[in-house]
């Protein structure tokens, strides 16, 4: 997808470049066992080390606020993110919780035609957009959300979902055949996934309305927040790197 996102000249040189990197690397580390089996189906990649990114889960912690009645976007505003679909699942959302606020926290080309979106939904007065926000900030964002959702198409990993997890806020996304969210987010456990529109208004309503379910979500968002917690990542690195001869001199 890099000339639909990219353009032409840019989005040519960079579908180039990928390639050839991807044949001449003799060793490759891929952040999802998704991007893993992607990376041998699209380039012929062979040995693929998988090894997941990582989150400080002190510093998420650390960014605790009081929650708010609002629903959190973070990531790029471009046409395969879907933020699109998130607005009008947060436009669908029963008249008992329209006192909920949307926040879109990135940039994009995307971002006049989600504003127009967000007004002919009748939500303009309760969608805010956010270009960037500072690390510390940013985690408070996280911290006080109600709810986390990633509606994207093409995730390699969803790191925004891990960094939601760690601040104890339950997460929502889409179950997508091009995303490895699905293999970050166990349905039911530590988050919901939803397959289309009505699934993710659905699933954003049970969210808000079931606080059970919310509080089981954040315990098992939690968990897997520590077992990608850097102390445990960064192990692993050293570990594959130890393995990597050295070059010749």
């Amino acid at each position: 997808r890099w000339i639909e996102h990219r353009g032409v000249a840019v989005g040519a040189v960079a579908w180039i470049c990928e390639r050839m990197v991807a044949a001449i690397a003799g060793h490759n580390v891929a952040i999802s066992r998704f991007t893993a089996d992607r990376a041998a189906a699209v380039f012929g990649m062979k040995d693929v080390a998988v090894v997941p990114c990582g989150v400080d889960c002190g510093a998420h912690a650390a960014g605790s606020a009081p929650r708010m009645d609002q629903v959190l976007y973070v990531g790029r505003l471009i046409k395969f993110k879907r933020i699109d679909m998130l607005i009008e699942a947060f436009a669908g959302l029963p008249a008992g919780l329209s006192r909920f606020r949307l926040k879109i926290v990135g940039k994009g080309y995307e971002r006049e035609r989600l504003v127009a979106l967000a007004g002919r939904a009748g939500v303009a007065q309760r969608v805010d957009f956010a270009d960037s926000l500072g690390e510390e900030e940013l985690r408070r964002e996280y911290a006080a959300s109600k709810a986390f959702v990633l509606p994207s198409e093409q995730e390699g990993f969803g790191l925004v979902l891990l960094e939601a997890m760690a601040s104890g806020t339950p997460v929502i996304a889409l179950d997508a055949p091009n995303s490895a969210a699905a293999g970050l987010v166990c349905d039911g456990r530590n988050g919901l996934l939803a397959k289309d529109l009505s699934g993710m208004t659905a699933a954003l309503a049970r969210i808000l309305e079931d606080e059970p379910l919310a509080r089981n979500l954040v315990e098992g968002g939690l968990q897997t927040a520590r077992e990608h917690d850097w102390d445990t990542i960064v192990p692993k690195l050293e570990e594959y790197y130890a393995r990597i001869p050295e070059p010749p001199v």
